[in-house]
């Protein structure tokens, strides 16, 4: 039995396949445009892989009631790792502050880069309120126990 470290990260990742399959993904920005789609929970430190789902389709990943699908690939890939203290690292892919108040609520720390116009973000973090010049210094929000900070890169 693996006991993986506290720090543990979800991501998706593409199996390069070009023949036929009902459930092949065609993704444009990425290296691998065409191929399998899966969902994976690595621990950060060594990369193993502790959990994976691969996308066969809408029904693959059960929606959790009031959440949004990424959303629940990431409470159904979590389960089994509640309250053991893990901290979770996502991509904006995954974050939102409904999920990361749902894992909080499973023992569950979570950190990760977030879309500016996602739904629950501050709205005095989105760039048509805060206009970020390059090398300002970050802007910081509390709300409740999350804390979400805004800065424009200087590249």
């Amino acid at each position: 039995m693996y006991g993986p470290s506290r720090e543990l990260s979800i991501d998706e990742s593409i199996t390069r396949f070009k023949g036929r399959l009902a459930f092949k993904q065609y993704l444009p920005l990425k290296p691998i445009r065409f191929g399998i789609k899966q969902f994976a929970l690595c621990e950060s430190r060594t990369g193993y892989v502790l959990k994976y789902v691969t996308y066969c389709g809408k029904g693959t990943v059960p929606l959790k009631e009031g959440f949004s699908m990424t959303e629940s690939v990431c409470l159904n890939i979590l389960e089994g790792f509640e309250n053991k203290g893990h901290h979770i690292y996502t991509d904006n892919f995954y974050t939102s502050p409904r999920l990361f108040k749902q894992l909080q609520k499973d023992g569950t720390g979570a950190c990760g880069t977030v879309k500016a116009g996602r739904q629950g973000m501050p709205d005095m973090l989105h760039p048509n309120t805060l206009p970020l010049n390059k090398g300002d210094d970050p802007v910081f929000a509390k709300c409740s126990d999350m804390v979400a900070c805004a800065w424009h890169d200087t590249k």
